[in-house]
Formats: structure tokens, sequence, C-alpha cells
């Protein structure tokens, strides 16, 4: 395909996306049919068709470009990347934690979407790709802060229980919104630096301070430092 042709049906491809998520939020993923996205988005329902073979395949890219690299844009967004993790956390908690990400516009449609997930094989891998993805991000991340020395497999814990409260927090939080988002971020900040700081005692020999971590290449280059 030309490259502005490509250009088109990847315009085209994000449009029938916003029109989906207008769609699921309005009325629920379920009752979205395509059908209803197609008329949102101002195409015939053959057209939706030409640039999505199936439902699933549109889900799919929602995720990957509503979902995650919106995610991703608005977080490496933030002033978050210093050096050391006592300057990152704190950041990093108040911002997953905040009104604006836990009750944001793919919020409700992502419940939808863990509903129907249940039923459907391909959603699920969908899904479950898309929290792996979020951990192995936040894992590179906890790996790059100087001074921890967090494994692998500890940094993959971490940021597996990270994701867990943000999930819980989010569900709780959409079922009632009286619950003080501020409150919980300032004690999930504590519980964390407090282990990080353990971590990073027992790393540090008698009589000397802690080896500083490299940052990561991959991290680098995302940062432009």
């Amino acid at each position: 395909m030309p490259p502005g042709r490509k250009s088109i049906a990847k315009q085209r491809r994000a449009e029938i996306c916003d029109a989906f998520l207008r769609c699921a939020r309005r009325e629920g993923l379920y009752r979205a049919s395509n059908r209803k996205i197609a008329r949102e988005a101002g195409i015939s329902l053959s057209m939706l068709h030409h640039y999505f073979k199936s439902r699933e395949e549109m889900i799919e890219e929602f995720v990957q470009t509503k979902m995650l690299e919106e995610f991703y844009a608005t977080l490496f967004s933030q002033d978050i990347w210093q050096d050391h993790i006592e300057d990152r956390l704190p950041k990093m908690v108040d911002f997953a934690f905040s009104e604006s990400v836990v009750n944001g516009e793919t919020v409700n449609v992502y419940f939808d979407l863990l509903g129907e997930a249940k039923r459907n094989e391909r959603l699920r891998r969908i899904v479950a790709d898309m929290w792996q993805d979020l951990r192995e991000k936040t894992a590179e991340w906890l790996m790059s802060s100087n001074g921890i020395g967090l494994s692998r497999k500890e940094a993959r814990t971490v940021a597996t229980l990270m994701a867990a409260m943000y999930e819980g927090i989010s569900v709780m939080w959409n079922m009632d919104p009286t619950l003080p988002l501020d409150s919980l971020s300032r004690f999930l900040r504590d519980i964390f630096e407090t282990y990080f700081r353990e971590k990073t005692r027992r790393r540090r020999p008698a009589g000397g301070a802690a080896k500083p971590r490299r940052r990561s290449r991959a991290l680098e280059k995302r940062t432009g430092s």
C-alpha cells in the first residue's frame, strides 16, 4: 500500500476507534454495535468492515491506541524522570491515583471489557497483554532507579502489586467517589518508600554508600537524557 494510503487508513481507523469510545461510553460496550459505531463515525457499515475485519480487531486497536498509548504519553510527559526513586515515586503514585486517571474516559469501557473478556478468549488475551505491557514498563522504571538494587523478579512483583492496587482502587472509587484518593495515594507512597528504603539499607555496605544503578538505554531514549 502506498505511504499516502497507509496514512489515510491509519487516520480512518483512529476515527473509528474514537467513535467506538463515544458509543461505548454512552451506551455501554455490549450495546455499542458495529452499526451504531459506523453511524457515529459517519461511515457505512461496509466501510467499517473494510477497516476492521472483526469487532475483536477494533477493540484490540482501541486498547492499544486509546488505553495504552495515551496513558503512556500522559505518564511520560509528567516530571517523574528524576535520577532517584525518592524523587520519582511520589509523583508516579500521585499521577496514577489522581481522579483524572482513576476516572479517565476509558475506565468505564474497560470495566465492560473485563466482563466481555471472560467470555471471549481473544479479548482475554488482549487485556492480559495490556497489563503485561504495563507491568514490564513499570518494572523497567523501577530497575532504572539508582540505589534500590531490585532484581528483575522483585521489580516485576512490585509492578504487579502497583497494578493490582491501581485497578482495585479504580473500581472502588468509581463505585464510591467519596473515597479519599489523596489519603490513599499518600498511604501507598509510604508503603513503597518504606520498602525501597529497606532495600537500599540492606544493599548498602557498612560505612559506605549504595552503588548507583545504571539507567536502562530504553528509558534514556524515551526521556531524551
